[in-house]
């Protein structure tokens, strides 16, 4: 099997799949379907030992997925275990915690205060909460918000690790029921964080006490000073400064609603959210450093994995960092073991590993989005550049060395030959001295232009693969993307290294870091220029309804089918396979621009009602429809 973590991999998920089901999720917290679940691994695993035993490899492998399937299941069903009985979100719907009044709480900050536009910001865990002059336990995550004014109070000097108590009205995140509507609860659960409160006046909050320094909060508190760092860098260009504090530390609370929404209306909106791409930068940018330092091949690979590691942790081990991190650490430690790189079997790895820490991760939208990028680039864009221009590519290295065409395909031997007659066609008419860097000047230019197509391909390829999920979850349609990309991929590659460059140098000397911020302020702000020159033509963007579920299943089943093309040329003759490419973009355009509409049940009345969080909306739209 060429890709066995792929098998796996869909195996688990589909485990989890199943425990999504309304059915089993009601009974997830059962004994009974625990014990089952063991009962039926354990036979499972047996099973496939004593097919292997007899020589079954094909029952061994159903034996052994359907394991991992059931695996999938119990992970599912450990997760929905019942919170502890001293957890808030079982204390409130118990009435055991008075919601509607201000209470006091006790915990520690789990990170530095954010700063933010309009003021700061606090996460605190929970410890106890004060009733009645009592203290219960009472265990959660509480985000807290305080709105700065100029003339009013400080606050007071507070650290991640202390802790502190609040006295403050606490309630659960608002939820709005309409339909498609972005759930803001569910959201910040996967955070942890569970209530939300604002902050009244400075003296509300105090510090109970003040423990040992960890690891954790000294990650924290190099976390502030790089924030501070890019604000003291470019202070003078807050609009670059907010763009930098995203692209490197995660921290989007300085890209304004205008800005994003530009990121957005141009499809490059992974450019301000730390994920593959940056992860993917910073390390071809440590391996790069480590080969030029003449590193051995352990020391590179230490090198880079310690680095990114350590960035990993600074920038709060948030899952889409997460899963660019072991991707990337699974290139580098194949590299090391002079193994040949198979994307999708890596990205499957990385999967299973992520699922089986956190199986309910399958359900959100940005693991989806991560793992179809990468199908998308492992499954339809690589292929297609391999069976393309990657030859050509090949063929430019070393071009010159006649004795290397033997190693190339004949397609690309012809390439190398015509390209020496052109070179040397072109030398006939020039001085000897200026004879071969013209050579070069072609050989470069064709590199460049091979480079240029590879990224449109990735790009439109990427775009086209995951325009469902976009369309259910953002309902836009950036058809600009392909060409922003081309701008905006290779900046990017050159901002996050140069950025974490300069902010280095920054903490070291003050000097070398003003003379570094300089060419990345203008990078970053050619990069915005791009976003915001593309996003203003408005027909090059637009809004759609989010497509049915069966047009997406059957999206994705053209796309996998298509993905398989190779395999399948043997089986399938060339009218069905050009019938399959077709279904594929048939769906895609039907996505793209079908105006999908509501269903609406015939002989009766229906009402639309938006939820706003307010009654009189609600009331206003009966009174609107009583009028007519």
């Amino acid at each position: 099997m060429r890709l066995p973590a792929v098998a796996i991999a869909a195996a688990f998920a589909s485990g989890i799949l199943l425990g999504l089901h309304p059915a089993v999720a009601r009974n997830a917290a059962s004994s009974l379907l625990l014990s089952i679940l063991f009962v039926g691994i354990t036979v499972l695993l047996l099973s496939g030992i004593l097919f292997v035993r007899i020589g079954r490899l094909v029952f061994a492998v159903g034996a052994s997925l359907l394991s991992w399937a059931m695996l999938g299941l119990l992970g599912f069903c450990i997760a929905e275990q019942p919170r502890d009985e001293d957890h808030v979100i079982p204390l409130m719907e118990r009435g055991q915690l008075p919601v509607r009044s201000p209470l006091r709480w006790h915990g520690h900050l789990r990170d530095e205060p954010t700063r933010l536009p309009w003021g700061y910001g606090y996460e605190i865990e929970l410890s106890g909460v004060e009733i009645e002059g009592a203290l219960q336990p009472a265990r959660g995550g509480l985000r807290l918000s305080f709105t700065a004014r100029p003339d009013g109070e400080p606050l007071p000097e507070l650290h991640a690790g202390e802790e502190v108590a609040v006295l403050t009205e606490a309630k659960r995140p608002q939820v709005f029921r309409d339909e498609g509507a972005f759930d803001r609860r569910a959201y910040l659960a996967r955070e942890n964080i569970d209530l939300v409160a604002t902050l009244r006046a400075p003296k509300l909050i105090e510090r109970i006490s003040s423990p040992t320094p960890t690891i954790a909060t000294a990650l924290t508190n190099t976390r502030r000073r790089l924030g501070d760092e890019i604000d003291e860098l470019f202070a003078g260009t807050p609009q670059v400064a907010g763009v930098l504090r995203a692209m490197l530390l995660g921290d989007r609370s300085f890209v304004d609603r205008a800005e994003a929404a530009d990121f957005q209306k141009t499809g490059v909106f992974h450019v301000p959210v730390v994920a593959g791409l940056h992860v993917g930068a910073l390390a071809f940018g440590l391996y790069w450093v480590g080969r030029k330092l003449r590193l051995s091949r352990v020391g590179t690979m230490l090198f880079t994995l310690t680095i990114l590691g350590a960035y990993v942790a600074v920038v709060e081990q948030r899952p889409p960092v997460l899963r660019a991190a072991l991707m990337a650490a699974m290139v580098v430690l194949g590299g090391f073991f002079f193994r040949r790189l198979e994307l999708l079997n890596s990205a499957a790895l990385a999967a299973v590993i992520l699922l089986v820490a956190k199986p309910l991760a399958l359900r959100d939208s940005s693991f989806q989005l991560t793992f179809v990028a990468i199908g998308c680039i492992a499954g339809l864009a690589l292929p297609w550049l391999e069976n393309t221009v990657q030859p050509y590519v090949r063929a430019l290295r070393g071009w010159r060395d006649v004795t290397r065409d033997a190693a190339h395909e004949p397609r690309a031997i012809q390439f190398r030959i015509d390209l020496r007659s052109l070179a040397q066609w072109i030398s006939v008419g020039l001085p000897l001295r200026l004879g071969k860097p013209a050579g070069d000047i072609v050989a470069g230019g064709l590199s460049l232009t091979f480079r240029v197509w590879e990224l449109l391909v990735l790009t439109v390829a990427l775009q086209t693969g995951m325009l469902p999920l976009m369309a259910r979850d953002f309902h836009r349609i950036p058809l600009s993307a392909p060409i922003v990309n081309l701008a905006a991929v290779p900046l990017t590659g050159v901002v996050v290294p140069l950025g974490f460059l300069t902010l280095v140098c920054g903490l070291i000397s003050p000097m070398a870091g003003k003379l570094l911020s300089a060419p990345l302020a203008w990078l970053t702000a050619l990069l915005l220029h791009v976003v915001q020159r593309f996003a203003h033509f408005r027909s090059w963007s637009y809004r759609i309804p989010g497509p049915p579920f069966w047009l997406i299943m059957l999206f994705f089943a053209a796309a996998i089918l298509l993905a398989a093309e190779t395999q399948l040329k043997h089986l399938l003759k060339r009218t069905m396979l050009w019938g399959l490419r077709m279904a594929f973009m048939a769906c895609a355009l039907t996505i793209a621009i079908y105006p999908f509409g509501e269903k609406w049940t015939k002989g009766k009345l229906e009402l639309t009602v938006l939820d706003v969080g307010q009654g009189d909306s609600l009331l206003s739209c009966l009174l609107a429809a009583k009028l007519c």
